[in-house]
């Protein structure tokens, strides 16, 4: 006895009987949860069943109806000619007494059918379709999603929905189009064996819902009355051990029994249930186990070759080697393997157990259980396989990143990207260590050391302008699992396609750029030649290139002058700048169709020269601002000059001959007035002043 006074093995006792209490509780409960789970289904398949009967006897009417050409019946208020049936011959005739008739068709014969079934039973029928001829006959939105399903290759929909203020179980399945159909909806463009709609069931729930809640009582009760019934015999039995406590040994021998065999049941239960006596052969295998495999009970009898004799063969040796290591080493025992099931399919299942030996080591029995794992084992092979997909992606990414990189490359030479790129592809592949690459161009071939010619070749033509200039070929040295498209992926086909597209790409970008920079070397020479100096602005950085003959034309050395924009207008003479500024910015802004000035540039010696200053833009971005403009100076300080002494030569001459204008008119009125003074004096002839202003050489 310890200090409360109560024995070690009553406070084992109680422990054991609470966890039974426990265990017991969540066993009755997880029952109850288990049969009202199979209640409600078994309830869901009585309204499909009842559904689907009404769906299938509604077929049949329709079907009676159809085959028949349509019924006729009384016209009535309710029932008055068929606009649809129109253009029916004698959709309308007379008995002989009379009596007037109308051909209605089986859908209208169904649709007063469900009326009928509606106000009898409170069960509703509708046909209904993506595209009726009757606006009536519109699907609401849970038949339009069913009606969409069909079309998806969908055979049957169903589900508890609420209608009209009430739960319904609603049921609905396609209807297909037979010859009969065709005297309503061949307008329609329906043919033979074509969904044309479908047909809905909607089944009052309540009833069902009202069983349903009247099982939940029952089971209920009964449940609870059976865990009341457990929980008295668990505290009887409490009582009655605690008065056999004089019996202590056989009791914990009795206890260490138990707990060895739940330990058992713990380690090995999880689905289906088995136990194997080696000694004998006997095999135990429970109803779930076989249920497992699908088989019943009666149909696999309890010997060990029902299970051994379920194995895959490539499963057979791991299964046998696991079951001796258990048995011999004690190695735990969980394996999963595939076993054969009544169908034929192999399934996977993890199978674990526990063994339990006698004295000398000797295996007596070995208790386990299997579960159903091939769900997951599918999880794990597609995981493995997308995997394995984006390795696969992202090596091909970065075998067209790296072959554009070298493409871009301008230290390379041609040569050198075909080396460079070839080496690429292997790594790129499915195989790599199995692969070897060739690029053929210009009567050259470019390979990986493992080249070799084999049968097993993918290939690409390397396009310039549209023309085959060159070859990409990827060869497998030995021969590969044949997959869905062959022995290389689809993805690798197309990798092979993009590599030899970058490559025509490169070509051309290199043919490009060397005949650019041989047209450039050109227009720059002719420039040079010429004696013009040229700049290159670009724009956005603000950047300018000084060609050599522009440094040297205002007497800088080539290091003197920097290539930022100041470098010029700081030169530009002041009295200059703002009209030359204004000029070029109403080209730069397009209101120019060019840029020309004439203005004075400060020279390294500190004098001022003439410059004729030209450009153009030759780069404007998708808004139109300007990116690159290029431009010459023009040294015209010699042409200024002579303007210069021509203007002065003019402004002379103009003086010389207003003087001599002048000295004419004084003469001429000298004349005048020598001539009337001798008038006045009476003289017979004026005086001769024919000599004033004359030449020296032509006077007297």
């Amino acid at each position: 006895m310890n200090a409360a006074g109560q024995n070690p093995l009553d406070r084992q006792l109680d422990k054991a009987i609470i966890g039974m209490i426990v265990f017991w509780s969540v066993v009755i409960v997880g029952f109850a949860a288990w049969n009202y789970w199979r209640s409600y289904t078994a309830t869901i398949q009585i309204a499909r069943a009842f559904a689907n009967e009404s769906f299938n006897k509604d077929l049949i009417y329709r079907h009676w109806g159809a085959s028949h050409g349509g019924v006729y019946v009384p016209i009535t208020p309710e029932t008055p000619p068929s606009a649809a049936l129109a253009d029916v011959p004698e959709r309308d005739i007379s008995t002989p007494s009379g009596k007037k008739l109308t051909l209605i068709n089986p859908a209208l014969m169904m649709r007063q059918i469900y009326e009928m079934g509606k106000k009898e039973f409170n069960s509703t029928g509708h046909i209904t379709s993506l595209n009726p001829i009757r606006p009536e006959n519109a699907p609401d939105e849970w038949e339009k999603l069913a009606l969409q399903a069909f079309e998806r290759g969908a055979t049957e929909v169903s589900s508890i929905e609420p209608l009209k203020g009430e739960s319904y179980y609603r049921f609905m399945r396609p209807m297909i189009t037979e010859a009969a159909c065709l005297k309503c909806h061949a307008k329609q463009g329906y043919k033979v064996g074509e969904i044309r709609g479908g047909v809905s069931v909607s089944v009052p729930w309540d009833s069902y819902r009202q069983g349903l809640s009247s099982d939940l009582l029952v089971h209920g009760l009964g449940y609870g009355t059976i865990w009341i019934i457990g929980l008295i015999g668990m505290l009887f039995a409490k009582t009655r051990l605690q008065q056999l406590l004089s019996e202590r040994r056989r009791a914990e021998g009795a206890l260490r029994l138990s707990v060895a065999r739940f330990e058992r049941a713990v380690d090995g239960a999880n689905d289906g249930i088995w136990e194997w006596i080696p000694a004998t052969g006997e095999d135990y295998l429970s109803p779930r186990w076989k249920q497992l495999l699908g088989y019943q009970a009666h149909e696999l009898p309890n010997v060990q070759e029902s299970f051994f004799n379920q194995i895959h063969p490539d499963d057979v040796a791991m299964a046998q080697e696991a079951v001796r290591a258990h048995f011999e080493e004690r190695k735990p025992y969980q394996i999963e393997l595939r076993l054969r099931c009544k169908s034929g399919e192999y399934r996977w299942f993890s199978s674990r157990g526990q063994a339990e030996w006698d004295e000398q080591g000797r295996p007596l029995r070995m208790s386990g259980s299997i579960s159903d794992i091939t769900e997951s084992e599918q999880m794990k092979q597609d995981l493995a396989h997308k995997a394995l997909e984006a390795r696969e992606r992202t090596k091909e990414l970065a075998c067209l990143y790296q072959a554009s990189l070298i493409g871009l490359d301008p230290l390379l030479s041609l040569s050198e990207v075909f080396e460079k790129t070839v080496r690429l592809v292997p790594p790129a592949w499915l195989y790599p260590e199995s692969t070897c690459a060739r690029i053929v161009f210009g009567g050259r071939a470019y390979t990986t050391d493992n080249y070799a010619e084999t049968r097993w070749k993918l290939s690409a033509d390397i396009a310039i302008a549209g023309t085959k200039a060159g070859t990409l070929e990827v060869l497998y040295l030995a021969e590969k699992p044949e997959l869905a498209e062959g022995p290389f992926l689809k993805e690798e086909r197309a990798l092979v396609e993009e590599l030899a597209r970058t490559l025509g790409v490169t070509i051309e970008r290199r043919q490009a750029e060397a005949v650019l920079r041989e047209s450039e070397f050109r227009w720059k020479f002719a420039l040079e030649g010429a004696g013009d100096g040229l700049w290159d602005w670009d724009v956005p950085t603000g950047k300018v290139f000084f060609s050599k003959r522009w440094k040297e034309m205002l007497g800088f050395a080539a290091d003197e002058v920097g290539n930022g924009l100041d470098e010029w207008r700081k030169r530009v003479h002041p009295d200059d700048i703002a009209q030359v500024m204004n000029a070029l910015q109403a080209h730069l802004a397009g209101s120019a169709a060019h840029y020309a000035s004439e203005h004075r540039v400060l020279c390294k010696d500190g004098r001022w020269k003439w410059i004729l200053d030209r450009a153009l833009v030759v780069s404007r971005d998708a808004g139109g601002k300007p990116l690159r403009v290029i431009g010459t100076h023009a040294d015209i300080s010699e042409r200024k000059q002579a303007e210069e002494t021509l203007r002065h030569q003019n402004a002379e001459l103009r003086f010389a001959d207003t003087a001599g204008v002048e000295r004419e008119l004084m003469m001429i009125d000298l004349k005048n007035q020598v001539n009337a003074l001798s008038r006045q004096l009476g003289r017979a002839a004026p005086y001769d002043v024919s000599f004033v202003g004359a030449p020296p050489q032509n006077r007297p």
